[in-house]
């Protein structure tokens, strides 16, 4: 007896691999059928088992939650700025900053200016400059952007330096090496959380002199410039305007609805304007500085943020209002700058409803979100109201408020959705052999089933036969 079991377990196994490791079949069946008839059953099943091993190395693509398919990048941030030092070193011309930075893998920007208005003979772009630091940092001139009038003899020169920090900065002493027959100046800060392998806009840095430069008398100062198009939607832009020693532009009042907030300044010459924009929903920009900071010449540049990891696009559209001014009303998402809209004059929106899109992807967070509108402090007069705003990924509805609100200077308007977790979105994910056997029996489950039946019918029939023996 114990000879017969030992002969029908053993045609339970195929190939050295145990199929069933007991004397019972699955689902009730016993392996106590005739073993060549239990063979011939085995070979089909190797037949139709038998591209699993072929198969057992692949990586196939399975929907997973929003959570792990997507997680919103961060902000390229302001991570510190330097501390003025003054003249330096052995000689006239070098001057000093200290910089310290609290992250790793900082982008160090060192920001050198010249300013002239001694005469026809001398010009800022004839003399080099040299950027070191004590830190053994490799700084690299990225860009630049010079002026001279030859008529009066005024020159002004802005160049970005750059170079990237592996650790944390502790004071690191950065020097610049000018001529010292010129005015020069230098402002060092480091920006946290860029595209490393992809830093800069390439369509930046951008230059523009102002009037004062040319015609000795001031005049309102406006740097129009444009982002190139990106795969991340945050960029770090920032403006330099050198002046001729009178109160700073941010000091005199950059337009608010403009976004800039001052970054450095030495009181009197030179300041550096910035903000981190969404360049996916808005890509045309402008820095206006005052008359009264007698501006020589503004200078944009962009440092890139992360590339946002594949997952679901969210888009919301919604009316407004009267939304004519330019950049009159400001979004954000959860705390982060969205737009600020609309991006241009336009008249033909008064005192009347307007249709808005927005891609708001990059800063979508799975769970809570918020998302609050504001209104400049201008134009008061009537209420730039908000109506039908809806919120959609690739699958459908995230949010919809048809309601009409108020939107006007003394009043915000918030709105809170949440994106669930439990949400799909595509990523590749590495399957182990276990789950290839299970997805390609999945498959092949009309053939087993047909089998199972074939086994079931048959064990009948040899239980009836065997009875009428018996």
């Amino acid at each position: 007896m114990n000879t017969t079991r030992e002969r029908v377990q053993t045609l339970c196994v195929v190939n050295t691999h145990y199929i069933f490791s007991t004397s019972r079949l699955p689902w009730g069946i016993g392996c106590l059928a005739t073993p060549r008839f239990l063979q011939t059953v085995f070979t089909v099943l190797l037949i139709v088992l038998s591209p699993l091993p072929s198969i057992a190395g692949l990586t196939l693509t399975f929907p997973v939650p929003k959570a792990l398919a997507q997680s919103p990048p961060s902000a390229p941030i302001l991570d510190g700025t330097g501390t003025a030092m003054g003249q330096c070193g052995s000689q006239g011309g070098y001057v000093c900053e200290l910089l310290t930075t609290s992250r790793a893998n900082d982008i160090v920007i060192a920001i050198a200016t010249c300013e002239n208005d001694y005469g026809i003979q001398y010009y800022c772009d004839q003399y080099p400059n040299t950027i070191k630091d004590s830190a053994d940092l490799s700084f690299s001139l990225h860009g630049s952007y010079c002026y001279n009038n030859t008529t009066v003899g005024r020159s002004s020169c802005v160049w970005d330096y750059y170079a990237v920090a592996p650790s944390p900065l502790n004071n690191d002493n950065i020097t610049g090496y000018f001529d010292p027959t010129l005015m020069h100046r230098l402002f060092p800060f480091a920006v946290s959380g860029a595209d490393l392998h992809d830093m800069f806009d390439p369509g930046l840095p951008q230059g523009q002199h102002c009037p004062y430069i040319d015609q000795h008398f001031p005049y309102d100062c406006t740097l129009n410039f444009t982002t190139s198009p990106t795969a991340s939607p945050l960029e770090f832009l920032f403006v330099t305007i050198p002046d001729d020693d009178a109160p700073t532009c941010s000091y005199s009042g950059i337009p608010p609805s403009q976004g800039w907030s001052l970054l450095q300044s030495d009181g009197g010459n030179t300041e550096i304007d910035y903000q981190t924009a969404n360049v996916w929903n808005l890509q045309n920009y402008a820095l206006t500085c005052s008359t009264k900071s007698d501006p020589l010449i503004e200078v944009a540049d962009g440092i890139r943020g992360p590339v946002p990891s594949e997952g679901p696009e969210y888009t919301m559209i919604w009316m407004g209002y009267d939304w004519d001014g330019l950049r009159e009303e400001t979004l954000t998402l959860n705390g982060q700058f969205l737009a600020s809209l609309p991006d241009a004059d336009s008249p033909q929106n008064a005192g009347v409803y307007t249709s808005f899109s927005l891609n708001i992807s990059s800063l979508v967070v799975q769970g809570a979100n918020t998302l609050t509108l504001t209104h400049a402090n201008w134009d008061c007069a009537v209420s730039d109201n908000v109506k039908n705003l809806q919120i959609s990924d690739q699958t459908g509805l995230v949010f919809s408020d048809s309601t009409e609100q108020p939107l006007s200077c003394t009043q915000s308007l918030t709105y809170h959705f949440n994106v669930s977790p439990a949400s799909v979105g595509g990523t590749v994910v590495p399957t182990d052999r276990l789950g290839l056997i299970l997805l390609y029996l999945e498959q092949s489950l009309g053939m087993i089933l047909l089998l199972i039946s074939v086994v079931v019918t048959y064990r009948r029939v040899r239980q009836k036969h065997r009875a009428r023996e018996t």
